[in-house]
């Protein structure tokens, strides 16, 4: 007898758990499907990130592409003036001088004329050449040439002589460029002048 009520006992427990487990099932499978679907969004959302990345590298490629192509007008827009100003250029060397602890020295300027751009018909970029001399230590020297290379405005270090030893005499020689005004004449004009 007390082996047939252990048994039902066993049979009642038993039950109770296929009861609760057949309870909890529809829930555990309602939560297995919504996280399989949102794996699966996951997944979707991943790979649409992925996409949107190669379309964002393809379109910086494109304007890569398209500003090589106009390197030379986005570079002459965007870093080179209109005009030379020789007070411009006297105050920009001036101040480069000061920050390496030079005092002011003269200045000689020369023009270079227009310089060659390649495929292109006209040259729209002028070239002046800026001279001056100083004297300090090979530290001084360094930073200047690192100053005047590093400027906002475009230089181009042609040709520097150091001597001395312990004073050093420094002797440059820079370019700086800027734009030409282009004329385009009117059409009828240009007409006129092919037919001649």
């Amino acid at each position: 007898m007390r082996f047939i009520i252990n048994l039902f006992i066993l049979f009642l427990i038993v039950e109770v758990f296929l009861s609760f487990g057949n309870s909890v099932r529809p829930a555990y499978v309602k939560v297995i499907a919504a996280s399989d679907a949102y794996r699966q969004q996951q997944e979707k959302t991943n790979q649409i990130n992925k996409l949107e990345d190669l379309a964002k590298v393809i379109e910086s490629r494109q304007d890569f592409q398209r500003l090589a192509q106009d390197e030379s007008e986005f570079f002459m827009d965007q870093y080179l003036p209109s005009s030379f100003k020789e007070y411009e250029a006297v105050a920009i060397i001036s101040s480069v001088l000061k920050k390496n602890g030079f005092p002011s020295t003269g200045i000689a300027f020369e023009d270079k004329g227009k310089i060659a751009v390649s495929g292109t018909g006209q040259s729209p970029i002028s070239e002046k050449s800026i001279s001056f001399s100083v004297r300090g230590s090979y530290n001084q020297m360094m930073g200047l040439m690192k100053d005047i290379e590093n400027h906002s405005r475009v230089f181009a270090i042609k040709s520097v002589t150091l001597s001395g030893e312990d004073i050093v005499t420094g002797s440059f020689i820079i370019s700086t460029y800027y734009l030409n005004p282009i004329y385009i004449l009117p059409q009828h004009a240009t007409s006129d002048i092919q037919k001649n």
